[in-house]
């Protein structure tokens, strides 16, 4: 199941304290400012894309197999080496 409840938030975002305090205080200010990426909740964004660069046009075309057939074949793998 899927995190739909946040539990931290930019608050609990470590700052390396071998900064200086003003360097960690601009770091924070940052990271209030842009509080809404900082979330342990997923979301989704229509902000980005991507290219594959495939090396070849030809399709790759796998045998469908179940998990029941697989399942099956586990278990007589199992009783056979009893």
């Amino acid at each position: 199941m899927q995190n739909t409840k946040q539990k931290e938030t930019y608050r609990d975002v470590h700052i390396n304290e071998k900064l200086t305090v003003e360097q960690r205080m601009r770091i924070m200010k940052l990271v209030e400012e842009y509080q809404h990426v900082f979330s342990d909740v997923p979301k989704l964004t229509h902000l980005t894309e991507h290219r594959i660069q495939l090396t070849s046009k030809e399709p790759i075309r796998e045998r469908r197999i179940s998990y029941r057939i697989i399942w099956l074949r586990l278990l007589i793998r199992k009783l056979m080496s009893c």
